[in-house]
């Protein structure tokens, strides 16, 4: 309620009062109150009894003005009462304030409004002021003023349900709004976010789709011509078309109006007619050729069935057109995983790595494609139903990893948490740090543009306007953020004059084009647009530990004496040996398991020992059984070894003879020997020989080059043979 208050003044009454016998009692400060805020919103009250009361406050103001002065109230309780703004008021002033407002109160009951205009300037023209309004005034007035009061009360506590259930619950936009506006955008939770997000972009949607339809929408285009719709095929590609020929000229108004209504239903006009075409107004469809035709004839077209048939196959072919791109994506990455690679220098190894990992990225990037299309045609993919291409997929990604930085740094500080977590998986809670793009620029290179576009013929205004339009960005206050619109006139003047020197906001400018042809204009659609995506996306695979570790040696020395067997090489021995799945196997000396493998993949999972700790790790990761270190020190008993130990020092012959002792009856051992066992005549060889002649050996020259295969971590031109022995009891 507005009034307006006046001096203190002594009251000066010049008119008589509403009532001649007032009541005795004194007024009091507490009966006002309840009179005011109890009796007649309760209907306690009359205008009689509200007129005497008025009279007797008037009557007895200095009384109620010494009762206020007392240490009875508080200065708190008095300033809700004296309608003022003001902190800090004298007791004195503030009392009188009040005895004011309880005068002042009893104009709104006698006012149709909240305003009322006292005439006079002084405390006591208000009074009677106050009192000739009330002359008029009746049980029925009270009855309206009740009635309004209790309107203002339901507005109030309907007003106060939106605000209590907006900041607890909100659940549309006019929630959020209101909760923004009463605690600012720090009282949004993560749900919060993703609520207002979700309805914000729905809502753009929903207001996209209907300006489509308003667009297309044809209004009546009366023809003063004769139309008739004539079948035909398009002299040249040979499609069908139909056609609504005018039989007669009309006016150019009147052509352009039709144009337009042809336009909006797909159609366009020719004038060609030879090789038998027929001129007029051509469409694909013969139902847009009738809907035109019908325009012409005063109907009105409604458009939006048709236009939501546009857009699902529009939808459609963004699907088909992502599966398609997908497909080509998959199959180029696959050929480059499984391209035969040297490996066997640093060089090699690197190169191969780097070609691993494009094709890993892109092995991702199709999969997610193909979650995005199965999403839109399932209805799912809301926001992503626009996405087409591959550039767009990686934009999106790009996105979602920069989020995840920020949401990595916002919870930690440490170096080495940071690093540990960058291969965390992005979540629907680190799009909240999704930001859109914008064209930011470095402080010096905004004033070099700004310099080199005042310089260049009819860009000086534009310079100026630059000059003017822009902001210092908030977190890093030596970049200033750009208006996109005024980045892409400046783009298009740069690019006119062949000016290649400012690249920087390229990017960025290309970013927000992308997600304008994908209708993404704000940060809540582009939030949302992420939130599927997430789900969507599909994570690059990671490195491949084991070639990881195995191209980590290539060049070193490890191990003792170690040259990889060529498994090609492998699979042939072991057709020889006759092992087979069911019997125990052992490889003394793993290395990196090429012989495990070929074991494996015939059904045999060998024990393995290995001495070099960076070779036993191989093997850990590949999932082989290791069961010792120093295969001389290990007495475990097999049916079979399949194994190329050490050349240095004869430890081919020692390793041969410690496999036979641990062989079971019948058992098989096969292995390398070098060549050197088979032409010395040192004593341990002349004895190894004899030796293998005693327990039966069989012995093969194995091709010269055999273990200088390039594709093998570390190659040797010696020469060896393989020996295939199967035990028989008596000889050791």
């Amino acid at each position: 309620m507005n009034s307006v208050l006046y001096p203190a003044t002594e009251i000066q009454l010049t008119e008589l009062p509403l009532t001649t016998a007032l009541s005795e009692k004194t007024m009091s400060f507490p009966e006002w109150k309840d009179i005011l805020f109890n009796k007649i919103k309760n209907r306690e009250m009359t205008a009689g009894l509200i007129k005497d009361a008025f009279e007797r406050i008037v009557r007895d103001i200095e009384t109620i003005k010494k009762d206020l002065s007392t240490r009875t109230y508080k200065n708190a309780e008095l300033e809700k009462y004296a309608n003022t703004m003001r902190t800090g008021v004298p007791r004195a002033e503030l009392v009188t304030m009040v005895a004011r407002q309880m005068v002042i109160q009893f104009a709104f009951l006698a006012s149709n409004s909240d305003v009322f205009v006292s005439h006079g300037y002084r405390f006591n023209d208000s009074v009677n002021s106050i009192r000739k309004a009330l002359r008029n005034f009746d049980d029925q007035c009270l009855e309206e003023y009740c009635q309004r009061q209790d309107q203002k009360a339901a507005e109030h506590t309907e007003k106060m349900a939106k605000i209590k259930q907006a900041i607890s619950n909100p659940q549309t936009l006019e929630d959020f709004e209101l909760l923004i506006k009463l605690c600012g955008t720090k009282a949004l939770t993560p749900e919060h976010i993703v609520k207002r997000d979700e309805l914000i972009a729905l809502d753009l949607l929903k207001k996209s789709k209907a300006s489509a339809i308003e667009k297309k929408s044809v209004e009546p285009v009366f023809s003063t011509s004769t139309m008739s719709i004539q079948q035909t095929t398009h002299s040249k590609n040979g499609y069908p078309l139909f056609v609504v020929k005018m039989e007669n000229r009309v006016e150019r108004s009147e052509y352009d109006r039709l144009l337009a209504a042809a336009k909006k239903l797909g159609g366009w006009y020719s004038s060609f007619s030879r090789d038998g075409a027929i001129p007029g107004f051509q469409f694909k469809k013969q139902e847009d050729a009738q809907l035109f035709f019908e325009t012409t004839q005063g109907k009105k077209v409604d458009v939006a069935e048709r236009v939501e048939v546009e857009q699902a196959e529009k939808s459609s072919h963004s699907a088909d057109h992502l599966l398609t791109a997908a497909a080509k994506l998959e199959e180029s990455a696959n050929r480059l995983l499984s391209a035969n690679r040297l490996t066997n220098t640093h060089r090699r190894a690197a190169m191969a790595s780097n070609a691993e990992s494009r094709a890993n990225a892109d092995l991702a990037i199709a999969r997610t494609m193909k979650n995005i299309a199965h999403s839109i045609v399932s209805g799912t993919a809301v926001h992503l139903e626009s996405i087409r291409d591959k550039t767009q997929v990686e934009m999106l990604q790009r996105f979602i990893r920069r989020a995840k930085e920020r949401e990595i740094s916002a919870s930690t500080q440490d170096y080495q948490e940071v690093a540990n977590r960058k291969a965390e998986p992005a979540t629907i809670d680190t799009v909240q740090h999704v930001r859109f793009p914008s064209c930011r620029l470095h402080n010096d290179i905004f004033a070099d543009l700004i310099r080199k576009l005042k310089s260049l013929q009819g860009c000086i205004r534009l310079g100026q306007q630059l000059a003017s339009n822009y902001r210092i960005d908030p977190e890093k206050n030596h970049l200033v953020v750009i208006p996109t619109e005024m980045m892409e006139a400046v783009d298009v003047k740069l690019k006119a004059h062949n000016v290649t020197d400012f690249w920087h906001y390229t990017d960025e400018l290309a970013n927000i084009k992308r997600l304008r042809r994908m209708g993404i204009t704000t940060i809540e659609q582009l939030r949302a647009a992420c939130r599927e995506f997430v789900l969507c996306q599909v994570a690059q695979a990671g490195p491949d530990k084991v070639k990881m570790l195995e191209r980590a040696l290539i060049g070193s020395k490890v191990g003792i004496d170690f040259f990889p067997s060529p498994k090609n090489a492998v699979r042939e021995w072991l057709e020889w040996s006759g092992i087979k799945p069911g019997m125990t196997c052992c490889e003394s000396s793993a290395g990196n398991g090429n012989i495990a493998e070929v074991l494996r993949e015939a059904g045999i999972e060998p024990d393995c020992l290995e001495i070099s700790g960076q070779l036993r790790e191989i093997l850990s990761a590949k999932k082989f059984k290791l069961v010792g270190n120093d295969f001389l020190e290990y007495y475990q008993k097999y049916d079979a070894f399949l194994i190329n130990p050490p050349f240095g020092n004869g430890q081919d012959m020692v390793h041969v003879r410690h496999a036979y002792a641990l062989l079971n009856e019948a058992g098989i051992l096969v292995s390398v020997v070098g060549e050197g066992a088979f032409f010395r005549t040192g004593k341990a060889e002349t004895e190894f020989r004899q030796w293998l002649e005693d327990v039966g050996a069989e012995v093969k020259e194995l091709p010269p080059g055999t273990f200088s295969d390039r594709n093998l971590m570390a190659t040797t031109n010696t020469n060896a043979r393989i020996v295939k022995i199967i035990k028989k009891g008596g000889i050791v």
